[in-house]
């Protein structure tokens, strides 16, 4: 086990884009195959999570290929997977909040309370525009964390490692 965990940190440290790519093309297989094999279907913020695991795999790709054509050192264009992952993880935390009631999510993708003076209409015309997933509700959880917990857990986990990979590789 601690020859693996070796291994898997010394890609990390020699292949930070390619190790970043990887783990966000897990994230996002692992949202589909919730979705594909459990009928989990996606609200916006899931959406949302996905499309910033998209991201980091196209920076990754693009850090891959300036690699190739640039004389820039490769630390520099390393360390930009950093902020890309926190991000994503930002998505995730954002998400996980607002299922968890911390704070309120968007208005087109949560649930809202009729306020004020009640307009039949406007309650007909709310119910025919809702979305089919609300994103303020746990839909899947394990141990308590939902899925957009642990994917702000293990993005924000991943940027850590490349950070701590990269300082290492600094350092000698």
């Amino acid at each position: 086990m601690k020859k693996l965990t070796c291994m898997i940190f010394d890609f990390i440290r020699t292949c930070p884009a390619r190790a970043a790519i990887l783990f966000s093309a897990a994230m996002l297989a692992g949202a589909w195959s919730f979705e594909m094999f459990g009928g989990y279907v996606p609200c916006d913020l899931c959406w949302t999570q996905r499309y910033a695991h998209m991201g980091v795999i196209g920076l990754g790709v693009f850090i891959i290929i300036l690699h190739q054509m640039t004389s820039l050192p490769a630390r520099f264009l390393d360390y930009l997977m950093v902020p890309a992952l926190w991000a994503a993880a930002g998505v995730g935390a954002y998400h996980a909040g607002v299922e968890y009631k911390w704070w309120q999510g968007p208005t087109d993708c949560t649930a809202q309370t009729i306020g004020g003076n009640f307009d039949p209409d406007q309650f007909l015309q709310a119910l025919q525009s809702a979305p089919i997933v609300s994103c303020d509700e746990v839909v899947w959880e394990l141990f308590g964390i939902s899925m957009a917990g642990y994917n702000f857990l293990f993005t924000l986990g991943m940027g850590l490692l490349i950070l701590a990979a990269l300082t290492r590789k600094e350092n000698g």
